[in-house]
C-alpha cells in the first residue's frame, strides 16, 4: 500500500472509527481521486491554451493532497505546492513520497496571503 493510501486510511479510521466502513470508503474514494480531479483541471486548461509543463516550475497554491505533483513531474516539470492546513499537507507529503525517484516536488506550509 502506498504512503498516501496508508495515511488516508489511518486518518479515516481515527476520524470515523475503524468499524464505520461506509464513511471510511467514502473518504478514501474522494481523497484518492486527487490525480483524476487534477487531470480534469489540466485538460480544461489545455483545451483553452497550449500548456506544456516540461521544464516549467509550477506553484500550486492550496495544493491539498498535491495530486497535481504527479502530473507536473511526469512531464519533467518542477512542482512546488503550498497549503496552510497541516493535516491536509501531511497527505500531500505522503503523496509526493510515492512519486518516482528523481521527481522534483516540494511542499511548504504557507498561507496564500503570506507566501515565503
Amino acid at each position: 500500500m502506498s504512503h498516501f493510501a496508508t495515511k488516508l486510511r489511518a486518518h479515516a479510521e481515527a476520524e470515523f472509527g475503524a468499524s464505520n466502513r461506509s464513511a471510511i470508503e467514502h473518504w478514501l474514494g474522494y481523497w484518492s481521486s486527487t490525480v483524476e480531479r487534477n487531470q480534469a483541471i489540466l485538460h480544461f486548461f489545455r483545451s483553452k491554451l497550449n500548456l506544456n509543463l516540461q521544464g516549467k516550475r509550477v506553484l500550486d497554491v492550496g495544493c491539498g493532497t498535491a495530486g497535481l505533483s504527479q502530473l507536473v513531474t511526469r512531464e519533467e516539470g518542477t512542482y512546488l505546492g503550498c497549503d496552510f492546513f497541516e493535516k491536509i499537507l501531511a497527505f500531500g507529503q505522503a503523496f509526493t513520497r510515492d512519486l518516482p525517484e528523481g521527481a522534483r516536488a516540494l511542499l511548504v506550509r504557507s498561507s496564500a496571503i503570506d507566501l515565503p
